[in-house]
């Protein structure tokens, strides 16, 4: 007959695979989840292209340019 502690570890280890086996299995795929919210990562097409008219941050109020960062 075995230790007692020794079913204890063949228990968690069972766990451990069971859990690991049905994660993998009930987790979607990576390529539906990243087609699946795609689209709203592209700006409409009447906002497309328009980026406005902003100064660029790589400039001090005086207008000179910063040199380090």
């Amino acid at each position: 007959m075995k230790p007692m502690h020794s079913l204890h570890r063949t228990n968690y280890y069972l766990l451990i695979t069971f859990f690991a086996l049905v994660g993998a299995v009930a987790m979607p795929a990576a390529d539906s989840a990243t087609q699946l919210i795609s689209p709203h990562f592209t700006p409409p097409p009447e906002f497309a292209g328009q980026l406005g008219n902003y100064r660029s941050p790589l400039l001090f109020n005086d207008g000179s340019r910063v040199k380090s960062a």
